[in-house]
């Protein structure tokens, strides 16, 4: 496989799993996710500890990619506060510049202000 099949499937697979973020199915299992931290009391942001603007964040895609979307495992889920959350993918892309993960930036930020939009009517 070439250095242009690898980039294009990878393109591919971004695609899918960003789909899957805006799809009902990643609504339900991000709610199943929520409700039950608040039963077991364990409902605030593993980065800080707050317990508003709450998002549920992929710690570990392994479940993703092998059991499919919506079936992800509990301890492949983190709850984070929006601040955490977008500290971390900061973190991640800082280094990077390209086009791609400026655009990654943005859409990662609309999406969780959208979700916490939803959260706080």
């Amino acid at each position: 496989m070439n250095k242009q099949d690898k980039k294009q499937k990878w393109k591919t697979k971004k695609e899918k799993y960003n789909k899957y973020l805006r799809s009902q199915e990643w609504e339900e299992r991000k709610d199943k996710f929520i409700k039950k931290m608040k039963q077991e009391d364990r409902y605030h942001c593993n980065g800080c500890g707050k317990k508003k603007n709450l998002s549920v964040h992929h710690f570990s895609y392994i479940s993703y990619r092998k059991l499919g979307p919506g079936k992800e495992k509990d301890s492949h889920l983190r709850l984070l506060c929006n601040r955490c959350h977008f500290r971390h993918h900061v973190k991640r892309w800082k280094n990077n510049r390209s086009p791609e993960a400026r655009d990654a930036r943005r859409r990662h930020f609309l999406l969780n202000r959208e979700y916490e939009e939803i959260i706080n009517k």
